[in-house]
């Protein structure tokens, strides 16, 4: 329901973020941190887990990579498209919203605010509709449909209108038995006889 912790990094970074009010309408300022965290992120505790963070707020358009489980490092090793959604990349504000990727629902209608100045910082992100889905959730009502589903589901809003039902990750394929090449017959190695001739 709520990102919120403090950042550290082995070399000076900087971030001054935040989008707001409350559905990332408006987002202004910087940020780029690759380091650790102690606190709360994406769903899971942390005393010294990876953190990655990369912003950039213009007030009506913004673009945010927010990852608590993979370093720079590993991102970047990835496929564009997989490290897109290992980083929930999402362009914000108005005209963010157009250009798209939306956000997914793990970060749909929340508030990230990021100060990091030198080695040490702060995060803090409420996740409004995390915490209203929490709420519903005790009368039976699943508003970001991650009730007994994978939580690294890809999709934002597609994932709402029913597009990609089954959680798998857009874009790549799924781990399955290798498809075994057809079999053919070997070649004859003489021309076929008949009646025996």
């Amino acid at each position: 329901m709520m990102d919120v912790g403090i950042t550290f990094s082995a070399q000076p970074q900087f971030a001054a973020y935040a989008s707001a009010p409350g559905a990332q309408i408006l987002t202004l300022g910087f940020g780029r941190v690759d380091g650790r965290f102690v606190g709360v992120g994406e769903g899971r505790a942390a005393l010294w887990g990876p953190h990655y963070e990369s912003s950039v707020g213009l007030l009506l358009w913004g673009e945010e990579r927010i990852s608590y489980r993979r370093t720079g490092a590993e991102l970047a090793a990835l496929p564009p498209q997989e490290a897109d959604l290992a980083a929930n990349f999402m362009r914000v504000g108005p005209a963010g919203f157009v250009h798209g990727p939306a956000p997914s629902l793990k970060y749909v209608v929340s508030c990230p605010h990021y100060i990091h100045l030198g080695w040490i910082g702060v995060v803090a992100t409420p996740r409004w509709l995390q915490m209203a889905d929490f709420l519903a959730g005790w009368v039976g009502l699943d508003l970001c449909l991650d009730d007994g589903a994978r939580r690294d589901t890809p999709g934002g809003f597609r994932f709402w209108r029913g597009i990609n039902p089954g959680g798998r990750p857009t874009g790549g394929s799924a781990p399955g038995p290798a498809a075994s090449p057809r079999e053919t017959p070997p070649p004859e190695s003489e021309p076929r006889r008949e009646n025996g001739t």
